[in-house]
């Protein structure tokens, strides 16, 4: 084998072993298209949704608006205060997912939304959630007179309020869906949980959720998405 050939051979196997090395390397790397989304009861959005600005006001009569809601996940609850069943079921099961979310370093905001703000004002809210976790932040409209609902437009929330008068008696009926909103810490709508069972009463059947597939469907949302934005 004269010189040039087996400078020939040699830089045949260099390339040889640099192409090998390289899929190698390739092959230890997660893909974007290998990244599949878990089964979670309720829907993971492929694109984030970006919140259009909004103002409300929190349990302690301060300004919260988009800015509030980066930096961190949130978790996003609704209802209204006088709520008979979903409502407070709801609240006290977060209070305990939140305690086991927190145990295994997940850290979320937890945002309750009123959906009756005309009863449900700060100081109300205030003493409301604290039979829950004083750490739970209620939101609330400062002017009730003019309700911009550009927050609830967001997320879907959908409520019907209706006055009734029954033998002189003033009645308000508040009735209202059964959904969590997950925001991540850049501000935008990621994921919507549904609720898995039914809690029956006397007349009706409650949609509610259950502790464990919720706190699976947080912590599997959250884990799929932060690997999606690292890869």
């Amino acid at each position: 084998m004269n010189t040039l050939s087996k400078q020939h051979f040699a830089l045949f196997g260099l390339v040889i072993l640099l192409t090998i090395t390289h899929l190698i390397y390739l092959s230890s790397q997660p893909s974007k298209q290998t990244l599949i989304p878990p089964k979670i009861s309720g829907t993971i959005l492929i694109n984030p949704y970006k919140i259009i600005p909004f103002t409300l006001i929190d349990q302690n009569n301060k300004i919260f608006n988009n800015q509030k809601l980066t930096g961190n996940w949130h978790l996003v609850s609704y209802g209204y205060l006088h709520c008979p069943d979903v409502c407070p079921t709801t609240l006290i099961l977060l209070s305990r997912i939140k305690e086991k979310l927190t145990k295994n370093s997940y850290s979320l905001n937890y945002l309750f939304y009123s959906v009756d703000p005309t009863r449900d004002r700060p100081n109300n809210l205030k003493q409301y959630l604290s039979f829950f976790d004083d750490e739970f932040i209620g939101l609330t409209h400062e002017d009730t007179s003019e309700l911009n609902n550009d927050f609830a437009n967001n997320l879907g929330i959908k409520a019907d309020i209706k006055t009734i008068t029954d033998n002189s008696i003033v009645q308000i009926k508040v009735s209202h869906g059964v959904h969590l909103f997950l925001i991540n810490p850049e501000g935008k709508l990621v994921a919507v949980f549904n609720p898995q069972e039914n809690f029956n009463d006397i007349n009706n059947s409650i949609p509610t959720f259950n502790q464990a597939w919720l706190y699976k469907d947080i912590t599997a949302t959250i884990d799929y998405l932060n690997l999606k934005s690292n890869s």
